[in-house]
């Protein structure tokens, strides 16, 4: 399968050092260097507890937990999975597993979560702390977290499993005859990965910029794989 945007041959092609495994995609500062993180808004879609927060940075992350009753359970699931398709080729977010003191979790006073109808709501540090005390905490009271950073580029949604998509000249081979798309049914059938949906794809739009610097119209699209929670 050649280097594309949908596949970059990285085992296989060379011996991967278990320091580049344990790293995968994660080649920026993590977040847990960078405290403290403040809460931006809910999670959107899905149904596991989680955040959207900045850190002290200015980078943009999801936070997601485990629950009490099965500690470490999603968390470090996922982080397998997500350095072992990392690992095979596949493009991934950066995603950093730790424990955090919830002193260093603040929430924006312009923080917002959706009502049951799917209406902006307020969303206050008490909804944030009682929400985060469902989760797990080590002995020590540390919140298992992990925080996966937002792709670069302009997000576009998921990529169908069939056809392709209409907003990209350079997608021109369906999806279900492409060799890496089709090489996943082997590999997540291996890792147990049962929650591979639409949903856990994601396409970003990275922008050409211009002699001047500033952004065109012009760009290609690139294709991840997000959310291994659910494997093994």
């Amino acid at each position: 399968v050649p280097d594309s945007t949908w596949f970059t041959n990285r085992i296989g092609v060379r011996d991967l050092s278990i320091a580049e495994l344990r790293r995968g995609a994660n080649l920026d500062p993590s977040p847990f260097a960078n405290l403290p993180w403040t809460i931006k808004s809910a999670k959107v879609g899905g149904t596991a507890l989680g955040f959207i927060f900045e850190d002290s940075k200015g980078d943009k992350y999801l936070l997601k937990v485990d629950m009490k009753d099965v500690p470490e359970m999603e968390t470090g699931a996922h982080v397998i999975g997500h350095r072992i398709v990392w690992a095979l080729g596949y493009n991934v977010p950066q995603d950093y597993l730790g424990y955090i003191d919830t002193k260093n979790i603040q929430v924006d006073a312009k923080a917002t979560k959706n009502d049951p109808l799917g209406n902006k709501a307020p969303l206050s540090a008490a909804d944030v702390m009682d929400a985060l005390e469902l989760a797990y905490h080590r002995e020590d009271g540390q919140l298992r977290v992990l925080a996966s950073r937002y792709l670069p580029g302009i997000p576009i949604g998921p990529y169908a499993r069939e056809g392709t998509r209409a907003d990209d000249p350079n997608d021109r081979i369906p999806h279900e005859q492409r060799r890496s798309v089709r090489g996943q049914a082997a590999i997540f059938s291996w890792l147990n990965h049962t929650d591979m949906q639409e949903d856990n794809t994601l396409d970003a739009f990275i922008r050409y910029p211009a002699p001047d610097g500033k952004p065109t119209d012009r760009g290609h699209v690139v294709h991840y794989l997000i959310d291994f929670g659910k494997a093994f």
